[in-house]
């Protein structure tokens, strides 16, 4: 059967391509359509890999902006390091809690049970001068507030002859005879030293002038010192006119020029005081003749 198919077919063949010419025009569409082939082919084997390698290249750097830079810039809101509890954290089923006050922090059920076993943090931080507590950071380091710089308010004007005058008047009280054993030796009776002698003068005035102002008038030996009678250590009329002038906010001086008969008609006191430790004390009595 088969024998007989085959020769059916070779006559069949022999009838129908018997007169058949390979012409020309046939061999130019036989040499296009297997050029076709090729270029498509070559085409697929040429494009198709760098097509697959452009999208690898994306897909790369598409991830490293995804999960490198993107949270270390801090916008933290995408991929793996993304904030907790954002709508798109939020499980299926469960509600998206309230955002808090900004500044304020959300309470937990569990923190306001034990809250007040919690320590006070401010046990043995020292005090401030009013009376609060010293401010403190998060990790408890104690912040000193700076010290603010406190003007002192510009002390009175001192009456410098009401002071001039009970300055005297304590001299005469320390030269008075009490105080000394009877003529003639007239030895005081409670000082040793010159210095001993003058201290109670101290609270009012600067003892540098007690040298050449009132020393003279005692006399001091190894068994005590001695009254050395003289005219009076300074001499001023309270009643007459003297001039007192600002030299400095805490330095005033008072001048006073008499006509006398004892010390003559250009006889001049100047007096200094100066604002020391809260007070106005004599720091200079100076005489001119």
């Amino acid at each position: 059967m088969e024998e007989k198919l085959r020769e059916a077919k070779t006559k069949m063949l022999k009838g129908e391509l018997a007169d058949l010419t390979f012409t020309d025009e046939m061999k130019q569409r036989v040499l296009a359509s297997s050029y076709g082939k090729r270029q498509k082919l070559y085409f697929g084997k040429k494009i198709i890999p760098s097509l697959i390698s452009a999208a690898l290249v994306m897909l790369f750097f598409a991830g490293m902006y995804e999960f490198v830079i993107i949270p270390n810039l801090g916008g933290s809101q995408h991929g793996p390091t993304g904030d907790v509890g954002s709508e798109e954290g939020v499980p299926d089923g469960q509600e998206q809690p309230d955002p808090q006050p900004d500044g304020q922090e959300a309470i937990l059920p569990d923190d306001t049970e034990h809250e007040a076993d919690l320590p006070d943090t401010n046990d043995g931080l020292p005090a401030s001068e009013d009376g609060g507590s010293v401010e403190t950071d998060d990790i408890g380091t104690v912040i000193e507030e700076p010290e603010t710089d406190t003007v002192q308010p510009e002390p009175e004007k001192p009456d410098v002859m009401a002071m001039t005058k009970k300055f005297r008047d304590e001299i005469k009280s320390l030269f008075h005879l009490d105080r000394f054993t009877p003529e003639p030796e007239y030895k005081a009776k409670h000082a040793a030293t010159k210095e001993e002698f003058f201290r109670p003068l101290e609270k009012m005035a600067d003892p540098k002038f007690f040298d050449y102002l009132l020393y003279r008038f005692l006399k001091e030996t190894s068994d005590g010192v001695y009254l050395q009678p003289q005219d009076g250590p300074l001499y001023f009329e309270e009643d007459q006119p003297y001039e007192t002038q600002k030299l400095a906010d805490t330095k005033y001086q008072m001048i006073q020029r008499l006509d006398t008969d004892m010390y003559g008609p250009n006889y001049t006191i100047t007096v200094t005081v100066n604002y020391i430790g809260g007070k106005w004390i004599i720091t200079d009595i100076h005489m001119d003749y």
